[in-house]
């Protein structure tokens, strides 16, 4: 199942999602997805990497 979510972001940052959704021919909407789950996926692992430091 998927949801909806609405973000507001400054306009360099939406630039940037606009650049990398044509360079990837992907939707706003799917390049934000991607970028969203890649962030959380980079912060899971690092979060586990500090708890095995510690």
């Amino acid at each position: 199942m998927s949801q909806r979510l609405n973000a507001i972001v400054p306009d360099d940052v939406f630039e940037k999602l606009l650049r990398l959704s044509e360079q990837e021919k992907r939707t706003k909407s799917q390049m934000a997805a991607l970028l969203i789950e890649e962030a959380i996926t980079a912060r899971e692992q690092n979060a586990k990497k500090q708890a095995e430091v510690a």
